[in-house]
Order: C-alpha cells, then structure tokens, then sequence
C-alpha cells in the first residue's frame, strides 16, 4: 500500500507539473496576440514603418494633391439667360446639355414656358459654369436683378421671327445691359430661330440693336438656331471666356 501511495503522489506532482507548464505557454500565447493600444507607436503597421520619413508620406501627398487642384481646378462662372418669352431661353439651356454635358437634355417639343427659373450646371472649356435661365413674362422680369450681383456673364435671346416684339426685346435687353450691376460683363446677343422663313436678317438686327454703338469686347451678336444648334457653341464659348476673365 505505501509503495502504491508514493506513486499515486509522484504521479500527481508530474501531472501537476506538466498542467502548470501549459498553464505557463498558454499565457504568453496570449499576451503575444493582445493588440497594441490605437494611436501608439507599435500600431502603425510595418509597411506604414518602414517608410522613410514616416508620416511624411501623408504631407508630401496633401501638397501634390493641392497644387494639382490650384493649376487644374475649374474657374466657377455664372451665366445668366434672359429674353422675352418664347424667345428659346430653355430650349438653349436643354442643347447646351447635349452640347457640353454630352447628355440628353428636354426634346424642344416638350419644353413649357419657364414659370420662375431653371438652372444647368456644365463645364464649358476650363470652367465650371452655373447657367440661369429666367423666365421671360412681364411679370417675371421684375425679379430679374435679383440675381444680377452674382453674374459673370449674359445671355440674352431674341426671337428673330418675331418681329412685332422686336422693339419690345430691345427695351428689354438696353434695361438690363445699362443696368449698374451688369456694367462691364460680356452679353452675347443670341439671335434665336434664324432658321424660321421671314426670321429678320442678322443685318438688320444688328442695326436694331444699334450694335455699333456697343463695345465689341463686351456684346456679341450671334446668329443662331436654338433648334438645329447652329452658332450655340460658338457664342456660348466666347461668353464663358469673356466672363471668365471679367472683373467681377
């Protein structure tokens, strides 16, 4: 009995002894998997530590990417697009879409007359430009200066086909460009629909207008054709240039 008490007792110790072992590497285990703490050194990861230079990888890439967005950046111009009614304000603003944008703007077909104000935002050559399009009612011009303090640029439409409100659109259009807050800002004249039969000669229209009293730096006429997009781009690319160098 006394010999098998002494193995039972040596049994257990190594028993023991080999638990407590375990008990030691199971442990260290553990503490070798124990995340390190958020924001210390031993968080960044080896390939993050075995940059040169450290976070200055992350400094280096903010410049880079500032200077690319000083020399590449878009020049943000507002335009604005004002005309009598049914002179094709938004017919305009719906090719340019098409033109600029290289999307699908409203058919003409199914375009309302404007109620308050459409916007269309496109790049036009190396800038970014806000169009607004105001809707062309009597009642709707007196809100018009509203936005005047922020236009770079104009557009103003006229009906070549509509003779009979030729000098209404006149009285419209020397309103607006002597208005003190538009003094100085480029105006294409867009002389709309001369696609129509019986649409006015752009001679004569440039002669009603009286466009060789005006500063040919500032107002351009531009026969056009809202429909087919003839002479659009043409003068929308000289008014974005124009407004973009303008002192505003």
């Amino acid at each position: 009995h006394r010999h098998r008490f002494v193995s039972s007792i040596k049994i257990s110790t190594a028993a023991r002894t080999h638990l407590l072992a375990r008990e030691k590497r199971v442990h260290w285990r553990h503490r070798r998997r124990r995340p390190h703490p958020v924001g210390g050194a031993s968080s960044l990861s080896p390939l993050y530590s075995s940059l040169p230079g450290g976070g200055r990888s992350g400094t280096m890439f903010s410049l880079i990417s500032g200077f690319w967005k000083i020399f590449f950046a878009k020049v943000e111009v507002q335009v604005l697009i004002l005309g009598l009614d049914h002179a094709g304000k938004t017919t305009l603003l719906e090719q340019m879409k098409g033109l600029f944008n290289k999307q699908q703007g409203i058919p003409p077909e199914r375009i309302p007359p404007t109620i308050g104000l459409n916007i269309g935002k496109m790049d036009v050559g190396t800038c970014r430009v806000i169009f607004w399009d105001l809707g062309g009612q009597v009642r709707m011009r007196s809100i018009w200066e509203k936005y005047y303090a922020e236009a770079h640029g104009m557009v103003f439409v006229i009906d070549s086909a509509d003779v009979g409100r030729m000098e209404e659109a006149k009285l419209a259009f020397d309103a607006v460009r002597e208005h003190e807050e538009l003094r100085g800002i480029p105006v294409l004249l867009l002389a709309n629909k001369q696609d129509l039969p019986g649409a006015m000669a752009i001679e004569d229209i440039a002669m009603h207008f009286e466009i060789h009293n005006l500063p040919p730096r500032l107002v351009r006429l531009q026969p056009a054709s809202c429909l087919t997009c003839e002479g659009i781009e043409d003068g929308v690319r000289w008014v974005v240039e124009e407004s973009r160098t303008a002192d505003r």
